[in-house]
């Protein structure tokens, strides 16, 4: 599974999707998840959406 994307607020949720299968799975944020990451991804994940990916 690798993240692909991050949604909601509060807790927010990480979108991972499977490299084998390409299956999506959503895992509520942890107290212990680097919130930094969780920007950066957002913002990468922003950015496939506006590319059209």
């Amino acid at each position: 599974m690798e993240p692909i994307g991050v949604e909601g607020r509060d807790p927010y949720r990480i979108v991972h999707r499977c490299v084998a299968c390409g299956t999506t799975k959503r895992n509520k944020q942890e107290p212990n998840d680097d919130f930094e990451a969780l920007i950066e991804l957002s913002r990468n994940s922003a950015d496939r959406f506006s590319k059209g990916e």
